[in-house]
C-alpha cells in the first residue's frame, strides 16, 4: 500500500449479543437453543431474571458504545477509511449479516474482532466460521485470525499477516495540521518511556515511531521540546526480552532509544539538518482517583523520590507536587485504582522503596493559572498543586463546591482535563 492508498476496510465487532427490548427475549432464547422455542415456564424464568436486574442487560448498550468509540477512533486516524459494524452471535445483527453487509458495501478487506475475555479455539472458531459464511454469501472472502499469546499459538501467523495486510504509514499531521510527508527529513514521535527493562543496568528506553525520512543509528536529532541535540548511538528493537541493534529504520518502524534520560512521552524528534516539526502530544485523561504515598522506611527516601519522578515520566500515575513544598506530601492522581497498585509494586520491586498508600479526599480536578490559583488557595477544601509539565491544577474535596465556584466566579480559570 502507498501513502495515497484509499482502500476501504471493514471491521466486524463480534459479541455474544443480548436482547435490546423485552419483546426480543423469546427470539434470543430460541436462537441460543438452536431454533427450539423455550417452554412458557423457561421463558417466564428468564424474563424474571432480567426483571431482577432492572429489565434488560446493559451489555447491548455497552457493546454499541464500544462500536461507536472504535469507529470514532478510526475516523480520527484515517477519516472515511474504516467502517465498523456489530456482528452478534444470538441477536441482530448476526455476525453473518454484518460480514455480508460489509462485503456488499465494497470493502477491500474485513477485520474481525471478538469481544471475549478469553481465548477458546471452539468459541472463537465459531465466530470465525460465521464471518466466513457471511462473506461467502456475498461472494467474497477475508482472512480471520485467532490465537493465544499465553500459549504462543498463532502469534507468528498474525504478525506476518499484519506485515502483509496492514496499511502502509501515511503522512503525520503536525500541531498546525500540516502533513509531514514520508520523504521529508527524519522525524520521530516518542510514545512510550520504560525504565528498568534491564535490571542489571538500570536503563531507560524511549520508544519512538519513525514518522518520516530515514533513521540511521548514530545520527543526531533534536528534541523539539528542549531544543537540545540527542545522539542515537544506542538504538535497538525490543521484542519481549530480546533486543536487537537497529542500524536503520523507516516510517512506521519503532525504535528503542536506550539511556534516553532527556526524552519524555509526547516528545518530537527531528533531524538537526532538516526543518523542525512538532507533532501533537498524546492526550491525557482526567484523573478520577487520588492518593498520597510515603516510604515505609524513611531511610529509602532517596529511592522513593527517584522512583516517583521516573514513574511520573512514564505516565504510570500523575504526581502532583505543591509549588512551595516540593517533594513533601505529593498527591498521586490516576484514572483507576489499578494504576496505584502498579505504581506501588514497581516502587517496591524496581527501586527497593516499599510505600504506604492512603486515599486522598479529593473528588475533582481542574486546570488553572497563577492568577486564579491565588484566589482558589483562600477557599476551603481546595488545594493548588503542580503537574510534571509545570501546569497548575486545583483539587477539590467537594465537587458541589466546585460547581458553586464555577457559577459564582466564572472569571476564574477552571478548565476540564480532557482526552
Amino acid at each position: 500500500m502507498t501513502d495515497d492508498d484509499q482502500s476501504l476496510i471493514g471491521v466486524v465487532l463480534m459479541a455474544y449479543g443480548t436482547p435490546r427490548h423485552p419483546d426480543e427475549i423469546e427470539a434470543y432464547y430460541t436462537d441460543i437453543r438452536r431454533g427450539r422455542p423455550p417452554t412458557p415456564e423457561a421463558l417466564a424464568d428468564l424474563v424474571a431474571r432480567y426483571d431482577a436486574i432492572g429489565g434488560l442487560s446493559p451489555l447491548a448498550a455497552l457493546t454499541e458504545d464500544q462500536r461507536d468509540a472504535l469507529q470514532a477512533a478510526l475516523d480520527e486516524r484515517s477519516p472515511g477509511r474504516f467502517r465498523v459494524t456489530l456482528g452478534l452471535k444470538h441477536a441482530d445483527p448476526k455476525v453473518e449479516e454484518a460480514a455480508a453487509t460489509l462485503a456488499n458495501a465494497g470493502v477491500d478487506s474485513i477485520v474481525g474482532l471478538v469481544l471475549a475475555p478469553h481465548y477458546s479455539s471452539y468459541s472463537i472458531g465459531q465466530y470465525q466460521q460465521r464471518v466466513r459464511d457471511g462473506v461467502t454469501r456475498a461472494g467474497e472472502s477475508t482472512p480471520v485470525f485467532a490465537g493465544s499469546a499465553l500459549t504462543n499459538f498463532g502469534v507468528r501467523h498474525l504478525l506476518d499477516a499484519i506485515v502483509d495486510l496492514a496499511p502502509a504509514p501515511t503522512a503525520r499531521l503536525d500541531i498546525d495540521d500540516k502533513p509531514r510527508h514520508l520523504d521529508e527529513p527524519c522525524s520521530a514521535f516518542v510514545f512510550k518511556v520504560q525504565a528498568n527493562m534491564d535490571r542489571n543496568h538500570r536503563d531507560r528506553i524511549a520508544f519512538a515511531r519513525i514518522c518520516s525520512g530515514r533513521f540511521d543509528r548514530g545520527m543526531v536529532m533534536t528534541c523539539e521540546r528542549t531544543e537540545k541535540p540527542f545522539a542515537t548511538k544506542y538504538a535497538s528493537t525490543v521484542f519481549g526480552a530480546e533486543r536487537t541493534t537497529v542500524d536503520e529504520a523507516f516510517p512506521g518502524d519503532v525504535v528503542g532509544l536506550v539511556n534516553a534520560t532527556g526524552l519524555n512521552i509526547g516528545d518530537t524528534l527531528y533531524d538537526e539538518a532538516g526543518p523542525s516539526v512538532q507533532f501533537p502530544a498524546i492526550p491525557a485523561f482526567a484523573p478520577e482517583v487520588f492518593a498520597t504515598a510515603r516510604p515505609v522506611d524513611t531511610g529509602k527516601t532517596k529511592q522513593f523520590r527517584k522512583g516517583l519522578d521516573q514513574l511520573n515520566e512514564e505516565g504510570v500515575v500523575q504526581v502532583l507536587k505543591d509549588p512551595d513544598w516540593g517533594d513533601a506530601s505529593p498527591v498521586l492522581a490516576a484514572v483507576g485504582q489499578l494504576q496505584f497498585e502498579v505504581f506501588a509494586n514497581r516502587l517496591d520491586i524496581e527501586f527497593n522503596a516499599p510505600i504506604e498508600l492512603l486515599s486522598a479526599p479529593y473528588q475533582a480536578i481542574r486546570l488553572t493559572d497563577k492568577e486564579s490559583a491565588s484566589v482558589l488557595r483562600e477557599k476551603p477544601g481546595v488545594r493548588i498543586l503542580a503537574r510534571f509539565d509545570g501546569h497548575l491544577v486545583a483539587l477539590f474535596e467537594n465537587k458541589y463546591a466546585l460547581q458553586r465556584i464555577e457559577q459564582n466566579e466564572p472569571e476564574l480559570k477552571l478548565d476540564h482535563i480532557v482526552a
